[in-house]
């Protein structure tokens, strides 16, 4: 097996195994990093001076907030084009996302 042939196959398998890489991270990366631009924006607007560093708790905090931001349609979508749902699961899912409002 050539060189390039072994990576392909190992990102298509990792890509499978890791469901988070089929999009989940970008969408949870976007608002993670608007959240702490915004910090430190909102601190020198304020303060006129560059905002300290954050502690683990106030990091937590802006994770959760990133996170619960990340709809689960997102997440759903993202399992069903690795293969991780099938296509009786989407129709399940659907079926109960126009119960729920979601």
């Amino acid at each position: 097996m050539s060189g390039r042939n072994y990576l392909t196959s190992r990102m298509i398998l990792h890509a499978f195994l890791q469901p988070l890489d089929g999009g989940i991270i970008a969408s949870f990366k976007a608002p993670y990093r608007r959240l702490f631009a915004q910090y430190y924006v909102d601190h020198f607007n304020r303060y006129d001076n560059l905002a300290p560093k954050l502690d683990a708790l106030q990091v937590i905090y802006r994770t959760a907030k990133a996170w619960d931001s990340v709809p689960s349609a997102t997440i759903f979508h993202c399992w069903q084009k690795v293969g991780i749902v099938s296509f009786m699961d989407c129709k399940l899912v659907r079926s109960i996302w126009k119960i729920f409002g979601e």
